[in-house]
């Protein structure tokens, strides 16, 4: 399985929150976020956590299968 950056911004637009308020939620920085979601930033084991609790997800809706 391999982190997908852009799965991030799908389910928080999905989700219709601001990256503020996401980042607010997920006792992160706006600009933290934003790195992770334009794939500058691999976000730690934590973090992704942090994520997927902020937009009521398991952390696997942010893999995609390799191949």
């Amino acid at each position: 399985m391999k982190y997908d950056a852009q799965a991030l911004k799908r389910l928080r637009a999905r989700a219709g929150l601001r990256i503020d308020a996401f980042a607010m939620a997920a006792g992160m920085s706006e600009n933290a976020v934003r790195l992770i979601e334009r794939g500058v930033s691999i976000p730690r084991a934590d973090s992704l956590a942090s994520l997927a609790g902020a937009l009521g997800v398991a952390v696997e809706e942010f893999f995609v299968e390799e191949g």
